[in-house]
């Protein structure tokens, strides 16, 4: 799981961000037997499953007769690493697939980013290709399922760039997560921004110098 702590939507247009990486986050298990296609169901953290998927072959795609949104875009990302790696799937195999969350998924740490990372691992692609070709967005949530220590992520013309930091606020133990029960959908709140006015790269800069002053930051009040 993720939390975005510095440059919200600006790391979109390359500011610098400050994230977090949270002790929890998504599993994904992978059984096999005899058999073709793939069995899905999700958990949610309380163990109760809350989704199940078949999908199965049409020549060298996957296909599914299930037609609500959460199973297309599964199957998209599926699809999608199958045209990076084709020997991700065996069609001779049966693939009994499990994922359980570790936290509510109204939390918003990143139900979909820890989704696609996992399934990145599985395929052996790169989970920004799979991000980019699907739900979009910068990417750091991506850098954060795949880190155990804070990070600063920015977008350059050279693609995603992620450093692993220290971290040790003398205040952290005055921090507090709160959730508000407002979680937005990520895609639309993207697409909103994008319908905005550009962000001058004068405020872009101050954003980057925002997070720099919160990483060197020593005390909690000024």
């Amino acid at each position: 799981g993720k939390l975005l702590i510095s440059a919200e939507y600006g790391v979109l247009d390359g500011a610098l961000a400050l994230a977090l990486p949270t002790r929890k986050g998504q599993q994904l298990t992978v059984t096999t037997k005899k058999g073709s296609g793939i069995s899905w169901r999700s958990l949610d953290w309380q163990g109760d499953t809350w989704y199940k998927g078949e999908f199965g072959w049409a020549e060298d795609r996957l296909t599914t007769k299930q037609k609500d949104p959460l199973s297309q875009r599964l199957l998209q990302l599926l699809n999608l690493a199958i045209g990076l790696n084709p020997r991700f799937l065996e069609h001779e195999l049966r693939y009994d697939v499990t994922t359980k969350l570790e936290f509510p998924e109204n939390w918003g740490l990143g139900s979909s980013s820890t989704l696609i990372h996992n399934i990145s691992r599985w395929s052996g692609t790169n989970p920004y290709t799979l991000l980019e070709n699907s739900f979009g967005g910068s990417g750091y949530d991506i850098a954060a399922a795949n880190s155990a220590s804070p990070i600063l992520y920015r977008l350059t013309d050279d693609g995603p760039e992620s450093e692993t930091i220290v971290l040790d606020w003398s205040f952290k133990d005055s921090l507090y997560f709160v959730h508000l029960n407002k979680k937005k959908n990520s895609r639309e709140a993207i697409a909103n921004y994008r319908r905005q006015k550009t962000l001058a790269r004068d405020f872009i800069e101050s954003l980057s110098q925002l997070t720099g002053q919160m990483v060197s930051c020593n005390k909690l009040s000024i």
